[in-house]
């Protein structure tokens, strides 16, 4: 059993380190080391020790396994599948106590250290069992359902197989798990979950398999791939900063050109004074030169030159670049800066990245729309908040956004680098992006940072 267990917590930790920021692997990692602990409490059951500290030992590890697992797999799933992107941080929290509530339930009509210490009579640990198999059981079904209709609804051949091998490590093994640990013995079989030995070897080497050769869970562990895959990601982030930098600042300078020419032919020229224009103009080709003069001529990653800068300015100067756009769409706009703290970062790759997100946002607004940047501190984070009312993005392809040439918009200048861009800037800064987003009622981004890179 202790191998078992070493084997589970290995898989915990390889899924953990693979993104540390990315909340499915959180869950995924944790829902792993539980059922190692389960291998660990029968392990320590088995050891001549104290009768109340090994029974006591044995029914938290048990009870962990048996009772908070489960919850933490369907966690994972809803996490994996972008569900929870859907709603607000708020929210969420406040969903995830619902769902944790059978839990609590466990805990209140199941004595833990009778039960998992093997005080009980038959008969009574029977009659438990059943109650644990069924207030467990719409973990498991709802997982499962979550996770098919993830392959089933999935259009993308990529994403589809992603999808498939993450099912092939969850159903099976939970599904053999709620049957061996749970069904049977509520059933009056006794010493069913000793075929869970067989549940960790199958469920290790699939997880050995796909890592090595298809990768699963975000994860990919062949060497010989790592520097091709180094090098796409090194070409794809140089030219979506150089694509997007030279895009953004020549429509800006081209929108001071018409504004002039406008304004020339039509308005009396003695009064007329082109210099405001002419200066944006030179601001943003300046701007153009700070971007383009920090991107390697060869093709080397994004590379921060991080210092203490207040984060008011960088906000106002992205809001500046941008303001024609605001002007011409007719888009209403709120800035509330709750709390202007120094922030240490890169200003010129955040700026850009904060002009990405307001370009996407525009786009995705009808004339007229709304838009609000906020800059507040949460409990651990320092946050902006970029929300707009466009058309919003559909929820099969929330996931995927960020993605390298993923786009959602049409058209031939749109190569799915922005969101991409930004996402390694921010991923630099050590700080986290989340998207919540729902079709036709708009977008919310937050920018989080933490709040040891601060200072108010």
């Amino acid at each position: 059993m202790f191998l078992v267990s070493m084997l589970l917590w290995t898989i915990s930790i390889i899924i953990f380190v693979s993104d540390v920021h990315s909340e499915s692997n959180r869950w995924g990692s944790l829902s792993t080391f539980l059922f190692g602990g389960g291998g660990f409490a029968v392990l320590i059951g088995d050891m001549p020790c104290d009768f109340c500290c090994v029974s006591i030992i044995k029914a938290v590890l048990s009870s962990l396994t048996y009772f908070l697992a489960p919850f933490t797999v369907l966690m994972y799933t809803i996490t994996y599948s972008g569900i929870s992107a859907r709603f607000s941080r708020k929210i969420f929290r406040f969903i995830t106590s619902i769902i944790a509530l059978p839990v609590v339930l466990l805990y209140i009509f199941i004595p833990v250290i009778p039960f998992f210490g093997g005080h009980e009579n038959f008969h009574l640990q029977v009659e438990h069992t059943r109650i644990m198999m069924f207030i467990v059981l719409p973990y498991y079904l709802i997982t499962a359902i979550i996770l098919l209709a993830e392959c089933i609804n999935e259009k993308d051949l990529n994403y589809k197989m992603d999808n498939i091998y993450t099912c092939l490590l969850i159903i099976p093994p939970t599904s053999a798990f709620f049957i061996t640990s749970y069904l049977l013995p509520s059933f009056g079989v006794k010493k069913a979950w000793e075929f869970n030995v067989l549940i960790i070897i199958y469920e290790f080497s699939v997880f050995l398999f796909l890592i090595f050769y298809k990768g699963a869970l975000g994860f990919r562990a062949n060497l010989e791939r790592y520097s091709r895959k180094h090098v796409e990601q090194v070409v794809i982030q140089s030219t979506g900063v150089m694509h997007h930098a030279i895009k953004n600042n020549l429509a800006i300078i081209s929108m001071m050109l018409q504004k002039i020419d406008f304004n020339y032919k039509h308005l009396d020229r003695s009064a007329f004074n082109p210099e405001n224009e002419i200066m944006k103009a030179m601001d943003t080709c300046q701007h153009l030169n700070d971007v383009m003069d920090r991107i390697r001529l060869k093709l080397q990653p994004i590379s921060l030159k991080e210092e203490l800068q207040p984060i008011t300015p960088i906000i106002e100067l992205a809001l500046k670049e941008v303001e024609n756009k605001l002007i011409q769409k007719s888009i209403k706009y709120q800035v509330v800066f709750r709390s202007c703290p120094q922030l240490s970062c890169d200003g010129v790759h955040l700026k850009e990245s904060i002009v990405n997100l307001i370009n996407n946002a525009l786009e995705a607004m009808k004339e007229n729309g709304y838009l609000q940047i906020e800059t507040f501190f949460s409990r651990s984070d320092f946050v902006i908040l970029i929300v707009d009312n466009g058309c919003g993005i559909p929820k099969n392809k929330i996931k995927k956004v960020g993605a390298p040439l993923f786009t959602t918009k049409s058209g031939n200048m749109n190569f799915g680098l922005g969101l991409y861009y930004v996402k390694q800037v921010i991923y630099l800064h050590k700080a986290q992006m989340k998207i919540r987003s729902a079709e036709g009622i708009g977008t919310t981004i937050e920018l989080r940072f933490p709040k040891k890179k601060v200072i108010t």
